[in-house]
């Protein structure tokens, strides 16, 4: 008996020991995590690297089958510059898809055409721009501070450019509120909406040595029917820099699922955080099923030629964008429904008045 005791008492302590062990570990990943990050922003600044992008959307090749076909391909080339938090980026895309016209996907595979183009990005802490240098040099698009565009392009590039700390953000960073559940509960991590849900740390573990597994959950919870798991893979001793990051989001009601896989490859010296390479994988199945495959190949960081008025649209010759003041507009639009009222209604007014 008192030997029953006593294991069900070392078996307690042991519980609560590998608790207080795992929260201790977790409050290191919260604290240097957000430090690591800071770090990789600061061994990015002034540098510049060259990333060789492929992006495959695949579907089955009919409603049957598993067997995946290519429907587009995209191949992209660029060179990301970065100071003081301005990124530019410029490079080419040969981007192989359906003309539009197909009306199925035996004929969509029939009218794939190949498409080059020449882009300039430039995102600083006034505006985003995007630059079409196929030709001459034409203004894309463009969105101002604060602008939904804005935000939108500003974490996608951050994304870009920092891709050894990649869904790191995710940990205890303002970055973390990460999607709006109940406009699309399905959306990923890596996707920017109004970020309402955060991702929270659930537990912590070790495994291959040195390296750190994060289970993530959401928090507050989704809908009712939505499953979500999610770990993240850190590796300390490289600047808490990702290595892994594998995402599952189970809908019990249409039977669909969406899976994300994000590897990350480093050169042999641990000094060293910044990728040689890195794939992710977005596969989904239910109804309507179908793959995405990314992979990128980074070269190593460079000390970057640009200047400050290199980050700015006069770089390409375009004059630089003027924000529309949205209270003089109203104001103009409210004086001319005014005037025109008054031109309308003046007739009637004056025989109004003439006849008294």
């Amino acid at each position: 008996m008192r030997m029953s005791f006593t294991l069900i008492c070392l078996f307690v302590i042991s519980i609560v020991i590998r608790t207080a062990c795992a929260d201790q570990l977790l409050d290191t990943v919260l604290r240097e995590v957000p430090l690591a990050v800071e770090r990789a922003e600061m061994e990015y600044e002034g540098k510049m690297f060259e990333v060789v992008e492929t992006s495959e959307e695949l579907l089955p090749s009919s409603n049957q089958s598993t067997k995946l076909i290519t429907i587009a391909k995209f191949v992209q080339s660029s060179l990301l510059h970065q100071l003081k938090g301005d990124i530019c980026i410029e490079g080419s895309m040969t981007a192989t898809k359906p003309d539009g016209t197909a009306e199925s996907l035996l004929e969509a595979l029939k009218t794939m055409v190949e498409v080059k183009s020449k882009f300039g990005c430039i995102l600083n802490h006034q505006y985003f721009a995007m630059v079409d240098l196929t030709s001459t040099p034409s203004l894309s698009s463009v969105g101002f501070l604060g602008s939904p565009g804005y935000k939108k392009r500003s974490h996608d590039w951050s994304l870009s450019r920092r891709p050894a700390t990649r869904f790191a953000e995710f940990l205890g960073l303002p970055h973390n509120l990460v999607c709006d559940a109940s406009e699309n509960p399905m959306v990923s991590p890596d996707e920017w909406s109004e970020r309402q849900v955060r991702l929270t740390p659930k537990s912590v573990k070790r495994i291959a040595g040195d390296l750190l597994e994060i289970g993530l959950t959401r928090f507050p919870a989704t809908a009712p029917q939505i499953t979500y798991d999610a770990t993240l893979t850190l590796d300390p001793k490289r600047n808490w820099s990702v290595i892994r990051f594998t995402e599952s989001i189970r809908d019990s009601q249409t039977k669909s699922e969406r899976k994300v896989e994000y590897l990350c490859e480093y050169p042999y010296d641990q000094t060293i955080f910044h990728p040689t390479q890195a794939t992710l994988k977005t596969t989904f199945t239910g109804a309507d099923p179908s793959q995405s495959l990314w992979h990128a190949k980074f070269s190593p960081l460079q000390i970057s030629n640009k200047v400050a008025s290199d980050y700015l649209l006069t770089a390409y010759g375009l004059p630089e964008p003027k924000k529309r003041n949205r209270r003089s507009a109203t104001v103009y639009i409210v004086s001319a429904i005014v005037l025109g009222l008054g031109i309308a209604l003046f007739p009637s007014i004056r025989r109004r008045f003439a006849r008294e």
